[in-house]
C-alpha cells in the first residue's frame, strides 16, 4: 500500500528521496542503480557528438527527477532542464534534483500554446509518473489542472538557441509537443528518445524521420512502446 511519508536513501554521495508503495523506486533503481548502458534511454554508440560536448538536454515529463540526474551523470558538462506539472511529483523531483546543481526543475508542462489542461490519474494506483491528457490507460475519476507554456516561448525565456538531447515521457502528448519545437531548433537536436503512448505515435515518427534515423521497441498488444532518434549524418 502507499505510505504518504517521504523516505530517503543514500546512494553515491546523493540523498534520494522517494514514497514507499509507490513507483519512485522502480524509477529510482532502473536509472540510476542499474549500469548506465542498460537504462531505456541511454544513447547509442552512433551519437554524433562525444558525451563531453553535450552542452543542453530537456528531460520532458521528468517525474521524480531519477533520468535528470541520470542524464546529469552521463552528460557531465550539460545542463539539465526538467519539466514535470503534477504537484506531487514536483515535490519529490525538487528534493532530489538538490544533488546536482546543473539541473533546473519548472512545475509545468509544455505543450503548443499557453493553456490550462486537466490530467488524469493513472489507472495503475502505483504508478505516479502515469498522469495522462487522455482516458486510455487512466483513471478518469481522477484528475488534477496543469498549467502548459508554449514550447517556442520556454525556450526563449531560456534563451536556448539549441537543445542537445531531448528525452520526453509526455503520457500521450508527445506528438503536440516534438512538433511545436521551432523547426530550425528540432532539427539540430542530436538524439531524441522517450515512451510513446497510442497518439499520434506513428505520425510523430514519421515527422522525426525528416532529419533523424528512427528505431523503436515495441511488444505485441503494448499501447506503450519507446523509441530512439538519431540525428542523420550531414
Amino acid at each position: 500500500p502507499f505510505d504518504p511519508a517521504m523516505r530517503s536513501i543514500e546512494w553515491q554521495g546523493m540523498k534520494l528521496h522517494y514514497r514507499p508503495g509507490s513507483s519512485d523506486p522502480w524509477a529510482l533503481y532502473n536509472h540510476l542503480m542499474k549500469p548506465a548502458e542498460r537504462d531505456e534511454y541511454a544513447p547509442p554508440r552512433e551519437l554524433p557528438v562525444a558525451r563531453g560536448e553535450v552542452r543542453t538536454v530537456l528531460d520532458i515529463g521528468a517525474n521524480v527527477g531519477a533520468t535528470a540526474l541520470y542524464f546529469s551523470r552521463i552528460f557531465p558538462q550539460a545542463a539539465v532542464y526538467a519539466f514535470e506539472p503534477a504537484p506531487d511529483n514536483f515535490a519529490v523531483l525538487q528534493k532530489n534534483i538538490a544533488n546536482c546543481y546543473r539541473i533546473r526543475a519548472f512545475d509545468f508542462a509544455l505543450g503548443a500554446r499557453d493553456e490550462t489542461l486537466e490530467l488524469f490519474s493513472s489507472d495503475n494506483p502505483i504508478n505516479f509518473g502515469g498522469y495522462s491528457l487522455h482516458a486510455s490507460g487512466s483513471d478518469t475519476s481522477k484528475r488534477i489542472k496543469i498549467p502548459v507554456r508554449s514550447v517556442p516561448s520556454v525556450l526563449s525565456d531560456l534563451s536556448l538557441k539549441s537543445v542537445d538531447i531531448v528525452k520526453i515521457d509526455a503520457e500521450g502528448a508527445e506528438w503536440d509537443i516534438l512538433t511545436a519545437f521551432p523547426e530550425n531548433i528540432l532539427r539540430n537536436v542530436k538524439y531524441v528518445t522517450g515512451e510513446l503512448h497510442g497518439n499520434k505515435d506513428f505520425a510523430l515518427l514519421d515527422y522525426l524521420s525528416r532529419w533523424f534515423e528512427v528505431g523503436l521497441k515495441k511488444k505485441l498488444g503494448s499501447r506503450l512502446f519507446n523509441f530512439q532518434a538519431v540525428a542523420k549524418k550531414a
